[in-house]
């Protein structure tokens, strides 16, 4: 990830690094609630047949 390369040049890395790790726990949390959305979606398509 391009950003990980700009954090080591800022002047509060440490501050920065939470703030990218924060990020990263966001995104994960919102592909992992993508997955449970997808198969929802799959079990009533199935349903629906």
């Amino acid at each position: 990830m391009r950003f990980a390369l700009l954090v080591s040049q800022l002047p509060h890395v440490e501050e920065a690094r939470t703030h990218y790790n924060g990020m990263l726990a966001l995104d994960a949390r919102s592909q992992a609630s993508a997955g449970v959305l997808a198969a929802i979606w799959a079990a009533l398509k199935q349903l629906a047949r």
